[in-house]
């Protein structure tokens, strides 16, 4: 299934396609044909509007990773459900390039990277509020279900981020 993602006002796209990649790395999404992440579509207008590519049944996870970024998905689906979390673990994430590497800066790319997985049901929200202990611009910690860390490390390895036990 294609689905559309476009903007709020407050949005850039350009954060969405880190939220993509990320996903991409989670097997939340998968790429179109020849490794294509995400591909822009002129169904935003100004704004603009990206296409992700996920199965049906990945598309209510997918619709609720955008929205938690700020972003709509244009088409209808059902509503998301996020499992069920039985035995939570605590990873610490940590950047693998410095800072300046980051085209849309460290934080950016962790904030919409954590927001995305969050959304997705992939990481769980602290007690405190948010999907992230800490200070992006340092290691910071996220919790998961223990059946999710191999997909959380994905997701993250794939905006070049590195995820360690706790």
């Amino acid at each position: 299934m294609i689905l559309t993602i476009v903007s709020d006002k407050e949005s850039n796209m350009t954060y969405a396609g880190i939220a993509a990649t990320a996903l991409c790395g989670a097997a939340v999404t998968h790429a179109f044909p020849g490794n294509i992440l995400c591909r822009p579509n002129t169904a935003g207008g100004q704004g603009g509007a990206i296409e992700v590519m996920c199965d049906l049944a990945m598309a209510p996870a997918t619709q609720a990773a955008f929205k938690s970024c700020g972003f709509q998905v244009i088409e209808a689906v059902r509503s998301f459900d996020p499992p069920n979390t039985g035995d939570p673990v605590v990873l610490n994430v940590a950047a693998l390039l410095p800072a300046e590497k980051y085209p849309f800066s460290l934080e950016a790319t962790a904030e919409f990277a954590s927001g995305a997985l969050c959304g997705a049901g992939l990481l769980q929200q602290f007690e405190e509020g948010g999907p992230v202990r800490g200070d992006y611009s340092h290691p910071f910690q996220v919790s998961c279900d223990s059946n999710n860390v191999d997909l959380v490390k994905a997701g993250f390895g794939a905006v070049y981020f590195t995820v360690s036990a706790s």
